[in-house]
């Protein structure tokens, strides 16, 4: 080691002031106890070196590698936090009491160098390196915020006498690499050794290998996103030399971006980094400083940011203003799949992709829950867990949120097939058996342990304040008590303490927001609020049909229009609500208990009438909407109407004869509804939900016939097991389209798109295909062909009834 870079090290005083601070305690009794038995000037400091050596070993025994224990950590977490002290001779002068000689002075500094300098030792001087010339304490980043919650309670054991952490069941992850970048693949599949490798990637000049210095981590809801970054901040804050290890001196630097959306939740592209730097505490003409300069940096939940109105319209942008403030150092995004088209942006980066957990994951994972003194009702469901395989997991049993509540919620058989199930039993069944108990006391004073009377009712505030996020455009991320209040009066009942149930709650948390004046809510998980709001459209759709169950067809739709815009109108509600939508239903009707709106609706069939009355266009919206106004509010009404009642019929849509009518047959041919066909592919176009194996498509299974979409950008689309007779499709773009099961009879494909599609099994009788592009399109029997001459050639042989090519 270079003795000139530790004299500059300790020249810092940073190092002098941890090391004297520490062993002053050990120093100064015998000191004191020196100077009241008179001792000479030379006898005191000949005992102080002989004292000073001794105190050195004792104390630097502490740092060897061998000796790395929470005593250590303990110790390491007290050094920080001592004040610096700028003179050691001003030390030990005051506990000597007399001037200290150079030649002491330097005896001090020659024996901290010999301590730092020992076999095992240079991870501490590491360490020390970093701490003083990287580290940086004044500007603010969630990072400890992150590493705390690697070691609290988890949050169904908030109100247990048994504690579970993350740090007792975190497993690590196993990632896919999505990334074409050959430079950053490696053969393991465990995330960490992939992280190690991408923080410490270097290029050459002669490797050909473009460097890379972002990194995309995407993962589904619950996959353990966060969790990773709390294991990471954890390693970073408590253990150092293990940090040191894997990713050498670099400061770590977690955001959490939903902590940066601003009050009135809009952003503008050249405004974020200002935002974001704010959030630091860093001036914005400071950008990010040569101290920072190799850090890593953490945006965690980039997904939440594309929730802000008008951001998915240009998130690139956002990507690439963001790539430029932190380019001088590692970065790391993580965010749910779907919300950023990471191949197209410009710039080279690296993509993984989270896995669920396998077998072998689970399996760890339980072994790790068995380590803390399990209950009877938790071994029971980690012993079902540990039995499934890959297959049986249905996709509940495969993230680490999802172990945990299954295990912690104490679940029945129905749960472990359907998560709105396992959900609904842990925040509204477990609420009975819980210290909601004696929260709420009688009018003597005493507490009733009468929660059941109040059960629906704490239940209904989650859905409530759910939908209150939701109408902030799925930005709202907190509620403060006044909201709650507002929410809790509007159910007219007003003598609790706001606090407190919030406190209790199971899906909520009550924290003190950074620099807020006041209490707010959050809940823990996304997946808690999106199921919720799942609850809340219950909720309300069942309500609607209910009022209006004996109006004539005219007010019905009035009504329902009226109130659905009042509902719905706010923004796109997000495809997790979707999902429990979907398996709420599924469940009721696999229990015979079904009578729900979609049950009711399916024999009614009243949305045809909604529909037509939109297309009239001649009926008072709420709100001073109009569609000239307030275009933006008719379209999430329609997509989310749409969203709605497509998954929560899927479970009646089982024959092969069950097709949803959203429009009176043969509306089209009158022109009755151009507002949606100009608009029929943000309505009608979305991506596919996929729940335990089972492909729901948004247009799928519905009736479109006679519908005019000629020359409109379609590709892609899923018109799966539809009716689509006598439509126009002539000169559409259909690449990728996906028509298997249909029937098309009397359609209109003239100069379409077809390449790559897909007409398996579709009825084409009476169809138009002149001048159709149909290479690699998969044809009725299922043959497909790589010209056209070929594909038409075959088309004849099939000799379709009417067919004209």
């Amino acid at each position: 080691m270079d003795i000139k870079t530790i004299d500059h090290i300790l020249a810092g005083s940073f190092f002098l002031s941890q090391v004297s601070e520490y062993i002053i305690g050990k120093l100064k009794g015998t000191v004191e106890n020196f100077k009241l038995q008179d001792y000479r000037s030379d006898d005191l400091e000949y005992q102080f070196i002989e004292m000073l050596e001794d105190s050195l070993n004792d104390t630097f025994s502490e740092y060897d590698d061998k000796v790395v224990s929470e005593n250590f950590n303990l110790s390491l977490e007290n050094i920080k936090l001592l004040t610096k002290v700028s003179n050691i001779k001003e030390i030990l002068e005051l506990l000597i009491g007399q001037p200290v000689h150079d030649d002491l002075l330097n005896l001090w500094n020659e024996n901290i160098k010999k301590e730092i300098t020992k076999p095992n030792r240079e991870w501490l001087y590491r360490y020390i390196t970093f701490q003083n010339t990287i580290v940086d304490d004044s500007i603010r980043t969630a990072t400890k915020m992150y590493a705390r919650a690697y070691g609290e309670t988890m949050f169904l054991h908030k109100n247990s006498e048994k504690r579970i952490r993350l740090q007792d069941v975190f497993i690590q992850h196993k990632y896919k690499n999505i990334s074409n970048n050959k430079g950053l693949s490696i053969d393991s599949d465990n995330v960490l050794d992939y992280l190690k490798y991408f923080i410490n990637f270097q290029v050459d000049m002669q490797s050909g290998l473009e460097y890379v210095n972002c990194l995309f981590i995407e993962g589904n809801a619950g996959c353990g996103k966060s969790s990773l970054v709390s294991y990471l901040a954890d390693m970073y804050e408590k253990r150092f030399k293990e940090w040191v290890d894997n990713f050498g001196e670099r400061e770590l630097i977690c955001i959490r971006l939903r902590d940066i959306i601003p009050d009135n939740m809009r952003f503008t592209y050249d405004s974020i980094n200002s935002d974001i730097l704010s959030y630091l505490n860093l001036d914005p003409s400071e950008r990010l400083d040569k101290k920072h300069k190799n850090s890593i940096v953490i945006l965690d939940g980039f997904d939440e940011l594309c929730m802000v109105e008008k951001i998915h319209e240009n998130i690139n942008y956002y990507i690439y203003e963001l790539f430029e403030l932190f380019k001088e150092c590692k970065i790391i995004i993580t965010t749910r799949p779907q919300y950023i088209n990471i191949r197209s942006l410009n710039f080279p980066k690296a993509h993984i992709m989270l896995l669920h957990f396998d077998k072998e994951q689970r399996v760890a994972w339980v072994n790790k829950y068995m380590q803390t003194s399990c209950e009877e009702e938790e071994k029971t469901a980690l012993e079902y867990i540990k039995g499934l395989n890959d297959n049986d997991t249905n996709g509940i049993c495969d993230t680490p949120m999802a172990l945990y509540m299954l295990v912690a919620g104490r679940i029945n058989e129905d749960a472990k097939q359907n998560n709105w199930v396992l959900y609904n039993q842990i925040f509204y069944r477990e609420l009975s058996e819980t210290v909601y108990n004696s929260i709420f006391p009688s009018s003597h004073g005493t507490y009733s342990h009468s929660i059941k009377k109040y059960k629906d009712f704490i239940y209904r505030v989650g859905a409530e304040i759910s939908y209150e996020m939701y109408k902030g455009n799925n930005t709202k991320l907190y509620l403060t008590n006044d909201d709650i209040t507002k929410i809790i009066s509007g159910m007219e009942i007003s003598d609790f303490d706001v606090r407190e149930i919030v406190k209790y709650c199971y899906a909520l948390c009550s924290y003190w927001k950074m620099d807020a004046e006041k209490g707010v809510a959050e809940f823990y998980h996304n997946n808690i609020r999106d199921f919720f709001m799942c609850e809340k459209i219950f909720y309300e759709m069942e309500k609607l049909y209910q009022e209006t169950e004996d109006l004539s067809d005219r007010i019905f739709a009035e009504t329902f229009a009226k109130r659905l815009f009042e509902l719905f109108s706010y923004s796109e509600i997000n495809t997790k609500v979707i999902e429990f939508l979907y398996l709420r239903v599924l469940y009721q009707k696999n229990k015979n208990n079904d009578m729900n709106f979609a049950k009711i609706e399916k024999s009614k069939k009243q949305l045809e009438n909604f529909f037509y009355l939109l297309a009239e266009g001649n009926f008072s919206m709420p709100n001073d909407i109009t569609f000239g106004t307030g275009y933006d509010s008719i379209i999430n009404t329609l997509i989310n109407t749409v969203q709605i009642f497509r998954h929560a019929y899927d479970p009646y849509l089982e024959n092969e004869d069950s097709i949803i009518t959203w429009f009176y047959n043969e509306a089209f041919t009158f022109g009755s509804y151009p507002f949606f066909i100009n608009n029929f592919k943000k309505i009608f176009i979305r991506d596919s939900l996929i729940i335990n194996e089972r492909i729901i498509y948004t247009a799928g299974k519905a009736n479109f016939s006679y519908i005019l979409l000629g020359g409109e950008d379609l590709r892609d689309v899923e018109f799966v097991s539809c009716i689509i007779q006598n439509a126009a499709f002539q000169n559409a773009i259909l690449s990728g389209a996906n028509f298997e099961g249909s029937d098309l009879s009397g359609s209109i494909f003239r100069g379409a798109v077809l390449q790559n599609g897909n007409l398996k099994n579709c009825n084409l009788t009476n169809c138009i295909f002149t001048d159709a592009i149909l290479m690699n399109t998969i044809l009725p029997d299922g043959s497909t062909f790589e010209s056209n001459v070929e594909a038409y050639n075959h088309l004849r042989e099939l000799n379709i009834k009417g067919l004209i090519i």
